[in-house]
């Protein structure tokens, strides 16, 4: 198992957690300290960090990167944008199963890693598009994407009820937004950042910015959360 905290965090972190609407750490009914990853774009580094320390090799058998996908239905030719991309853990499986992806992220490394990964794709699989952003906004143009995903990175938000609303604004009416954190137990993935947002806030915030809720999955995915919430 990868050792989270050989991650370095990068300057925008420590930026955003002083802003961010995201809820630090907080004790459980019995006082204990709960621990859980942050963002997915929190390691810097060369290619080598980001392909053999951020890319787990045994990441597929917690996060179950299929099931996550299935979530938004059949693929096939649909715009998804997956903000937060990191090194593309996500954003090279959706363009297998068939989706022309938007990967968005503040980091030229990640982005640059994901292009260099992409030429290695098939030549019938879905597109890659790189897009660099800022932490305050999604980086959607609007009624852009089909889908939207975000995986381990919610909690860095800033203002994430005015981000939310800029998603509801990048989705087609009907588009999906998933997303992916940790739940509040302690788990072997759990690196020692004390940042976590509980799903009912996620789920809270959402609806007041105009999301209909369709899922709070708490069962597929072992140590993670899958919210689906829909653009009507």
């Amino acid at each position: 198992m990868i050792s989270f905290q050989r991650f370095l965090v990068i300057t925008i972190v420590g930026i955003v957690l002083t802003s961010c609407g995201g809820e630090t750490a907080n004790n459980d009914e019995s006082g204990q300290k709960k621990d859980v990853v942050g963002t997915e774009s929190v390691a810097v580094g060369g290619g080598d960090l980001l392909s053999d320390e951020f890319e787990d090799p045994d990441r597929d058998s917690w996060q179950k990167p299929d099931e996550v996908i299935q979530k938004f239905g059949d693929t096939q030719g649909k715009k998804i944008a997956d903000i937060g991309a990191g090194a593309g853990y996500f954003t090279l499986r959706l363009a297998a199963s068939g989706a022309n992806v938007i990967a968005i992220d503040i980091d030229d490394n990640f982005l640059h890693h994901i292009e260099e990964e992409a030429t290695k794709l098939p030549t019938n699989v879905g597109g890659i598009e790189t897009r660099k952003t800022v932490p305050e906004t999604p980086g959607i143009a609007l009624n852009e994407a089909d889908g939207v995903l975000i995986v381990n990175t919610a909690s860095f938000l800033p203002e994430r009820k005015k981000y939310f609303a800029e998603i509801r604004s990048g989705l087609k009416d009907g588009g999906q937004l998933v997303i992916v954190d940790f739940k509040p137990e302690r788990s072997p993935v759990t690196p020692p950042d004390n940042f976590w947002v509980s799903s009912q806030k996620l789920v809270n915030e959402l609806k007041a910015v105009g999301f209909t809720i369709k899922e709070v999955d708490a069962k597929t995915l072992p140590y993670q959360y899958i919210i689906t919430a829909t653009k009507r």
